[in-house]
């Protein structure tokens, strides 16, 4: 979907795979994992990529990101002309017809948000 925007209205491609860095209640990290943190957000792009529709003829830009998804989305879609995100995401919630990250997205972002499952 997101490719077929970009073709569409002959814009540049922004690939934003967000991730946390940081601590939560379950997982005990610390800053010294951000590499590693990183490497693997890198490894999980370039595998999205590979498996996504042919992006010939499009500007694309992928680039991993810290921070909290949502935020990270939310802040890049101040400068963009559509924000397209996922139902669901890497959470627990099977029932979900829409998680976390893109109803917050929906609610918050600064440009017309696309949902695709």
């Amino acid at each position: 979907m997101a490719t077929e925007e970009a073709r569409l209205r002959d814009e540049q491609l922004i690939v934003i795979f967000a991730f946390r860095p940081i601590p939560t209640a379950f997982v005990a990290m610390s800053h010294e994992d951000l590499p590693e943190l990183q490497e693997e957000a890198e490894a999980t792009l370039k595998g999205i990529l590979g498996r996504g529709p042919s992006r010939e003829g499009i500007d694309v830009v992928a680039k991993t990101v810290p921070g909290d998804p949502a935020e990270v989305l939310i802040e890049a879609s101040s400068n963009a002309a559509v924000l397209v995100v996922g139902s669901r995401g890497r959470g627990g919630f099977e029932g979900l017809r829409v998680g976390s990250v893109s109803n917050k997205c929906l609610h918050h972002a600064h440009c017309p948000v696309l949902v695709v499952r």
